[in-house]
């Protein structure tokens, strides 16, 4: 319950931390710290010392809570904000369904492992994808009904 609670409160002050750097960075550079993020602190939850294992639900909730944001803004940034309830729509159902399996990848990879590394350290190459995507997206192209 420690860890949840912790896990929530690092994300609510995730939201707020992430907001300053977007007056002065390019949302897909904020992405792409919060991917970097992950993808490092992730495995590292299993080599922590047993005094520092609290601070890791607030490292990843204060991540989760940049990306919480930016997810948004990054669907209007790259393809204007007239489709953006649709985009949403139909991504917002893939994320969850995503992230709701994480549990079940965890819980796999202890009970053939009896270890979490495994599954900790793919969530990491999910990470490290999602980085070298945002390195290859590249600057957004104006709208088509701006340019009009």
């Amino acid at each position: 319950v420690v860890g949840l609670t912790l896990y929530g409160l690092g994300s609510v002050a995730g939201r707020f931390v992430w907001s300053f750097p977007a007056a002065y960075m390019h949302v897909r550079w904020l992405l792409l710290a919060i991917a970097v993020q992950g993808m490092i602190g992730t495995p590292l939850l299993p080599f922590l010392p047993h005094e520092w294992a609290l601070a890791y639900p607030i490292i990843v909730g204060v991540g989760i809570g940049g990306y919480v944001g930016y997810s948004q803004t990054v669907w209007a940034t790259y393809f204007g904000r007239r489709h953006l309830g649709a985009i949403t729509g139909i991504s917002r159902p893939a994320f969850s369904l995503v992230a709701g399996t994480a549990p079940i990848i965890l819980s796999l990879s202890f009970d053939l492992t009896t270890s979490y590394q495994p599954a900790l350290w793919a969530i990491s190459g999910c990470y490290a994808l999602a980085a070298l995507a945002y390195v290859a997206l590249g600057a957004p192209k104006p709208p088509a009904e701006a340019a009009a």
